[in-house]
Formats: structure tokens, C-alpha cells, sequence
């Protein structure tokens, strides 16, 4: 599952969360179709 709250990018994968350095990977992007972009840029690099 994939969800974004404010500038955090969130997955799950069977129920648990997934976790970059410990953390939920931040989105800096802004607008929609821009923040929609970097999520998906950075789901590729995973």
C-alpha cells in the first residue's frame, strides 16, 4: 500500500511498513502531479 501523509511517503508491504534508515522517506515536492512524481521515482529506485 502506498500512502502519502503531508510530506511523508508511506508502504506497506503485508502489513508491515517499509523503512529507509529507519525512517519514511520525505517528499519535497509540493504540488500534486509533482509530489506524485517523486513517489514514483522513488518507489523505482527500491
Amino acid at each position: 500500500m502506498v500512502e502519502v501523509s503531508g510530506q511523508k511517503l508511506m508502504l506497506t508491504r503485508n502489513k508491515d511498513y517499509i523503512l529507509i534508515n529507519k525512517r519514511f522517506p520525505r517528499l519535497t515536492k509540493i504540488k500534486p502531479a509533482d509530489k506524485l512524481a517523486e513517489t514514483l521515482r522513488l518507489m523505482q529506485s527500491m
